[in-house]
């Protein structure tokens, strides 16, 4: 996180409803580089999922959000 805010994509500021926590925000330099980011998301989903029917990538595409739900829960 840190880094991001170092390099100019995340802003980040003391919350004003709670003094021990932070507001993270996205900077525009952020949405510059997300449709390119975003694009190799998919170019890199496109290939893992190759040969899979239609109905395994919706599949797979649901496990992974869950999977990334869990680690991040875990954090907290």
């Amino acid at each position: 996180m840190s880094k991001l805010v170092e390099l100019g994509f995340l802003q980040r500021s003391q919350s004003a409803r709670d003094k021990r926590t932070y507001d993270i925000r996205p900077t525009q330099a952020s949405w510059e580089v997300y449709p390119a980011i975003q694009q190799q998301i998919d170019g890199c989903f496109a290939r893992m999922t190759q040969r899979m029917t239609q109905a395994e990538r919706a599949e797979f595409r649901r496990l992974l959000a869950l999977a990334a739900e869990t680690t991040l829960a875990q954090e907290d």
